[in-house]
């Protein structure tokens, strides 16, 4: 009796915990998220600019010198602000 009962439930019980082991390390892998909001506003006088694209682009393209808008390879974000100037994006992933 303890034979088959060792044969059953061990195998089960080492599977839950490779399962939950799998799930643990999974978890603590995330990707933080974050997010942005603002105004967009002209420089000249400071008033709203209505409907401007706001573009979030990685560090190192920002400084590459041969980037051009036909680029396709960019990892970037671009949203349009309101008829406010104002803008908000959530859920943003975190990089380096």
């Amino acid at each position: 009796m303890k034979s088959s009962f060792i044969k059953t439930i061990l195998p089960t019980a080492v599977g839950i915990a490779a399962v939950l082991g799998v799930m643990s390390h999974g978890i603590t892998k995330e990707v933080p998220l974050g997010g942005i909001h603002g105004i967009v506003t002209m420089k000249e006088n400071g008033r709203a600019l209505p409907q401007a694209f706001v573009e979030l682009r990685p560090i190192i393209l920002v400084h590459q010198s041969n980037w051009n808008e036909t680029d396709e390879r960019r990892d970037h974000l671009r949203f349009e602000a309101d008829e406010k100037g104002h803008y908000s994006m959530r859920d943003i992933q975190a990089g380096d």
